[in-house]
């Protein structure tokens, strides 16, 4: 037998402490315990069984499905699980194994009609509570991964030769396993941040909180204070990690001369745990694992090597200035966002903020005279927007809807046109239909353009333009990549039927064959087209534009000024995004592929 099936078949060395009870745990869980030599044990509060209670005068009588070592109280760790498992389906047999029965009466919990699923985990919890008080009595640890918090009613049946009797009603929590457990509520989500304390605990937790969440959040239990006359919050309980909101979602509590750890539900439990036992637990109860740790005291500065302590000093201030870039990032974030809120209204806002977000745009975009009529004392019926350009008026409709529009609403800006002309004596007078569509939509995601043939057709007779906001929107930054100016886009605005931002003279050359040194460089196979240092090329990936320019050109590894034909590699003075379709200006490419 070769050395390699040898090791194949060698058990891991499992260590005789911690002695660990695992209940619920997934396999994958407990074998990796297993393999890094923890002396792990199965147990289950209970799980979830589909009931046949399908009339109203049905009821089941189900034998108590927790199991908890007998010898519970000799063990170190105590880890629990309360993430959601399988229902299991009733067998048809009762799940009431009268065999084993010693003496004249046993018990059973009662399914009645209309429960189709009984949840045994809150009256194994219930167990596991009262035996919690002596296992935390000693330097002992429970650690719980938390899920969604269940209240169940049972009813208890005392079965005797007589008769069945219901003898007790009572309502168990599947989440307080110990006593003095903190008030808990149920709140899901998945952002959380650190707590003060705990900073070793928490960064474990959040290391292992991708893919993760929480289900439940807690108060940090407090005590009175006859000194201060009020309740403060008692030390032995420490946050790890919170939510949004500052509501905990993560704690260590010391009760007795034990330990409590509640989690979110993490990934991978397993990996999350070992480091939990070797990196920190075992540094805190060195008793309860004498063969885990890291010698984490070698690396905490206590016994340091020659030039160790000056390293870790400039460490200390790489990650202040780390942290201090990016409390100016996210700050410099924050002005961005205020500063450009109103592209963000225009695509999500309706009424009084949307008018407001396309006047500031207009604004932007040029036009001197921009007027919210809202503000006005003019008659009821008029437009939301007016731009008077001295020798033409621009007379604006503004919606946002959740839907497409109607034919109503594209068309009453013409009734205000026409009213505006008669008023100036003048034809001068251009009606636009601004509308933010779909609004609850992503704008990629929505119709576009929403406008019906007949909507269409109607605006080109009636001589008014339709547009949506989120070809405004794209057309700011087709502006800021120098693909349109500010000019261009303001003379598309009295334009008829549907309007759209994009040059008519713009061509395309497609995709390049090959793109090299992270987009800076170019093969194309191009044909009666003309390429010349100097050009400006558009990039085109999706929505988004970006200009570059053509600082080179080759033609078999040999520069050329210019270049119609051929396969031709191009330098650029910036990076195109992989896979992007090129095109440039050009009234004389004739041959060349319209956009």
């Amino acid at each position: 037998m070769t050395s390699e099936v040898t090791d194949c078949l060698i058990e891991p060395a499992i260590n005789e402490r911690p002695m660990i009870c695992v209940f619920d745990g997934d396999d994958q869980t407990l074998a990796l315990l297993k393999k890094e030599g923890f002396n792990c044990s199965k147990a289950t509060l209970g799980n979830l069984m589909r009931v046949p209670n399908t009339k109203r005068e049905s009821q089941h009588l189900l034998q108590l499905t927790h199991s908890i070592p007998e010898n519970f109280h000799e063990f170190d760790v105590a880890i629990v699980d309360l993430a959601p498992k399988e229902a299991e389906s009733y067998d048809g047999t009762g799940h009431l194994d009268l065999k084993n029965v010693v003496g004249d009466k046993t018990y059973a919990l009662l399914s009645e009609f209309p429960q189709q699923v009984f949840d045994f985990k809150p009256f194994g919890a219930h167990a596991l509570l009262s035996k919690m008080e002596d296992f935390l009595s000693r330097s002992s640890i429970l650690i719980v991964f938390a899920d969604e918090q269940v209240n169940a009613k049972y009813q208890l049946v005392e079965i005797t030769s007589a008769r069945n009797n219901v003898c007790d009603v009572f309502t168990c929590s599947n989440i307080e396993l110990y006593p003095g457990f903190p008030v808990v509520r149920n709140k899901a989500g998945s952002r959380l941040k650190a707590s003060d304390g705990g900073a070793g605990v928490s960064g474990l937790l959040f290391k292992y909180m991708k893919g993760g969440s929480y289900k439940v959040v807690f108060e940090h239990p407090t005590i009175w204070d006859g000194g201060q006359r009020m309740s403060v919050p008692i030390k032995s309980f420490t946050p790890l990690a919170s939510n949004d909101a500052g509501e905990i979602v993560a704690f260590g509590h010391e009760v007795n001369n034990g330990l409590v750890l509640v989690f979110p539900q993490v990934e991978n439990k397993g990996a999350f745990l070992c480091e939990l036992f070797n990196n920190h637990l075992a540094e805190i109860f060195p008793e309860v694992f004498p063969y885990s740790g890291n010698f984490g005291w070698l690396d905490d500065g206590s016994y340091p090597l020659p030039g160790e302590l000056a390293l870790l000093e400039h460490r200390e201030q790489l990650d202040a200035k780390y942290q201090q870039d990016v409390a100016d990032n996210e700050h410099a974030l924050r002005a961005i966002k205020a500063e450009h809120i109103f592209l963000r209204e225009m695509l999500t806002e309706s009424g009084e903020k949307l008018v407001c977000a396309i006047a500031t745009y207009l604004e932007w975009l040029g036009f001197d005279s921009v007027v919210n009529m809202d503000e006005t004392d003019n008659d009821t019926l008029e437009e939301d927007l007016q731009i008077d350009c001295g020798d033409k008026l621009l007379v604006v409709e503004v919606k946002g809807i959740g839907g497409t529009s109607t034919d109503k609403a594209c068309s009453q800006i013409s009734k205000i046109k026409f009213r505006r002309a008669e008023q100036r004596g003048k034809f001068d007078v251009f009606g636009l239909y601004i509308v933010n569509h779909q609004r609850y939509v992503s704008p990629k995601n929505r119709k576009n353009p929403p406008f019906t043939e007949h909507q269409i057709n109607d605006a080109r007779l009636d001589k008014r333009g339709l547009l949506t906001t989120y070809d405004l929107y794209r057309a700011y930054f087709l502006i800021l990549g120098n693909v349109l100016d500010k000019e261009f886009v303001r003379g598309r605005l009295f334009d008829y039927g549907v309007i759209d931002f994009y040059p008519s003279n713009m061509i395309s050359i497609g995709r390049p064959s090959e793109t090299l040194k992270k987009g800076r460089v170019l093969i194309f196979e191009i044909a009666d087209v003309l390429l010349a240092a100097g050009m400006k090329l558009v990039a085109k990936k999706g929505d988004s534009y970006s200009v570059h320019e053509i600082l080179s050109i080759q033609v078999d590894g040999v520069d050329v000024a210019s270049v119609s034909s051929g396969e031709v590699g191009v330098m650029l003075d910036t990076g195109v995004p992989n896979r992007s379709e090129i095109l440039l200006w050009g009234d004389n490419q004739a041959q060349a592929t319209p956009v």
